[in-house]
């Protein structure tokens, strides 16, 4: 496959590499095995064609599922940027904030997923990547993910997306055409940490503050609703430093560890192999002994070895903790 790019996208990147001789354009290009890769890497591929300071860096290994061109850590366009959306992705527009968005921007500690859909010809999109941009750009706490819905049609649906352009903030909030920069740093700013989104709680173990989330959920004396989904993920990485977050609640504060249980309990059956053994972990770290009770009749239906084993620590972890 080969992308052309029109002669206004080679003007631009033309003027770009003029006044920016000193800074190269690097550029990541996740590619998973996906449909719409080969689209993707055509893209990039035209794009180190066109300018010497264009650099691709090939990921294979990507936890994305979907293609995608990573401008820096926290800016990942799920997306070919065509028409004005392109300008704002070869030379992102400076930044011209209020002085309360500056406010806001500054109050920003806990990293936000930010997902914003587009569609190719869309009329309002453009504006709208122009607005959202330069907030990634100015935070590395704002994780920014732009989405063509017409070339993930089934991701859109997922996002209950209906037509674009569409803002969701933490899988949650989400605002349907334009937007300001004020209103969507004043929803940032002033969240509440117990109901972020199991992705937002993942950036935040990511950003090696399992810490803060135990500190949080003791502090309100709650499970967030989207941390069970930590110690559920797919990616062995994130349960690991859900389990983290565990061992320091059942230090400092039982009662509470004590209720993340059930839940697991509840999805025992449901997981694979690793993720179920990483839950006899939990439960040892966690349960009493009335969850102990629990695991021992896991055990009369589990028959793989590592399960076994895993299942007998549990309970002698709870059994441990119980004669001290």
């Amino acid at each position: 496959m080969k992308y052309e790019l029109d002669n206004n996208e080679k003007n631009e990147i033309t003027q770009w590499a003029a006044s920016n001789h000193k800074n190269r354009l690097k550029i990541t290009l996740a590619t998973p095995e996906h449909e719409q890769t080969p689209f993707f890497e055509a893209f990039c591929n035209a794009l180190e064609e066109a300018s010497p300071d264009i650099d691709i860096k090939i990921n294979k290994d990507s936890n994305l599922k979907l293609p995608a061109i990573i401008l820096n850590e926290n800016i990942t366009f799920h997306a070919v940027p065509r028409g004005k959306i392109f300008s704002s992705f070869i030379a992102p527009p400076s930044p011209s904030f209020s002085p309360r968005t500056i406010e806001n921007i500054n109050k920003i500690e806990i990293p936000v997923e930010l997902k914003l859909y587009i569609a190719n010809m869309c009329p309002h999109c453009p504006g709208v990547v122009s607005t959202i941009l330069p907030l990634a750009a100015a935070s590395k706490h704002i994780n920014l993910s732009i989405i063509d819905g017409t070339l993930f049609v089934d991701q859109a649906s997922k996002d209950n997306v209906m037509s674009a352009p569409c803002l969701i903030l933490d899988n949650d909030f989400r605002w349907t055409g334009s937007v300001t920069q004020e209103e969507v740093t004043d929803m940032i700013a002033n969240r509440d940490i117990s109901s972020l989104s199991t992705s937002s709680l993942r950036s935040i173990l990511e950003e090696g503050k399992a810490e803060l989330i135990a500190a949080e959920m003791t502090k309100q004396n709650i499970i967030f609703p989207g941390f069970t989904g930590l110690l559920l993920h797919e990616i062995w990485s994130v349960r690991l430093g859900a389990m983290v977050v565990v061992e320091e609640l059942a230090e400092k504060n039982p009662d509470l560890a004590l209720k993340i249980c059930p839940k697991l309990l509840q999805h025992f059956d449901d997981s694979d192999i690793p993720t179920k053994g990483d839950i006899l972990y939990a439960l040892g770290e966690s349960g009493d002994l009335s969850v102990k009770d629990k695991i021992v009749k896991l055990m009369t239906k589990i028959t793989i070895p590592d399960l076994i084993e895993a299942a007998q620590e549990a309970i002698e972890a709870i059994e441990e903790r119980n004669r001290t």
